[in-house]
Formats: structure tokens, C-alpha cells, sequence
């Protein structure tokens, strides 16, 4: 009888540790983005500091994704994990990003608001096959150069895990 109970007991236990422990396991975790239509392929090609010119002087800065490198008041960032979620144009502007769409294979619609004055619009984002950025022309946010030959490179990013 008393082997019972301490058996009944132990299994009661091992039940509460299973039911309301954290499951930790990176297989198991899925992260849970702010930014509508974010997802993990989206978040790891496009997050990052990113410039013109890629040698520069850098100095470092905390990401949401740790510390990384970046060029002050000139490189382009893109923070999804920033509380709010942020586009900063390098020593111009900084815009709370809402959504993102993809709308190709490789071009990507950055829906953001201006942090300041509240102003919504847009930015289009290409990727290329070397990993760099560029942007498609809009005339409501001219804050920069746009076209497929004015590349930007990532000087910094968040590292894909490794599966």
C-alpha cells in the first residue's frame, strides 16, 4: 500500500514538471514576430545593417539580434526584432515598419510609418543572388538611391541558426 501511494506520487509529480515546464528545444521554439506577414525566411534575408560600400569604418552597435557592425548615420537598418520594429535611413529618418508582403521571388513590399511625423507608406526591397539589397523607386519616400545598380551590402545581421 505504501509503495502505491509513493508510486502514485512520483507519477503526479513527473506530470506537473511535463505539463508546466518550458520547452526550451530550438526544434520545438517558433518565434513570434510583431510585424504582420514577417516570417523566418523573410526575417533573416532582409534584417541587418546594410551599405554601400563594405569597406568601411564600422563602429558596433545592439541589434534586437545582439551586437553587430554599422557605419553611423549612414547605413541602412533593418531591425524586426526592435521594439517597435524599425527602418532607419542612416542620419535621415527612422520609420516603425507595420508589414511586410512579398510580392516576388526576390522583391519584398516594407510597409512603415514615419516615427515622427506619422506619415504612411511604403518602401520596395530587391534581393540579388550575392546576398545584397536594393530599392525600387518610389517617389512618396525619396530618401535615397534606388535602382538594381545601387546595391546595398549586409555589414551586419542576425546569424540563421543552424538545423
Amino acid at each position: 500500500m505504501r509503495v502505491e501511494v509513493k508510486l502514485k506520487k512520483n507519477v503526479l509529480i513527473i506530470v506537473i514538471l511535463i505539463c508546466f515546464t518550458p520547452i526550451n528545444c530550438k526544434a520545438v521554439k517558433k518565434e513570434v514576430y510583431k510585424v504582420d506577414g514577417l516570417t523566418d525566411e523573410i526575417y533573416y534575408r532582409l534584417s541587418g545593417a546594410w551599405d554601400r560600400w563594405t569597406n568601411v569604418k564600422t563602429d558596433y552597435y545592439e541589434f534586437s539580434w545582439g551586437k553587430g557592425k554599422w557605419v553611423y548615420n549612414e547605413s541602412i537598418i533593418i531591425d524586426f526584432g526592435a521594439n517597435p520594429p524599425e527602418f532607419y535611413i542612416g542620419g535621415i529618418t527612422i520609420f516603425d515598419i507595420i508589414s511586410i508582403e512579398m510580392i516576388g521571388e526576390d522583391a519584398f513590399k516594407l510597409n512603415v510609418q514615419e516615427r515622427w511625423e506619422r506619415k504612411q507608406g511604403y518602401f520596395i526591397i530587391h534581393t540579388n543572388v550575392n546576398g545584397a539589397i536594393w530599392f525600387g523607386r518610389n517617389p512618396e519616400f525619396n530618401y535615397f538611391t534606388y535602382g538594381r545598380k545601387r546595391l546595398y551590402y549586409r555589414i551586419s545581421g542576425p546569424e540563421k541558426p543552424k538545423n
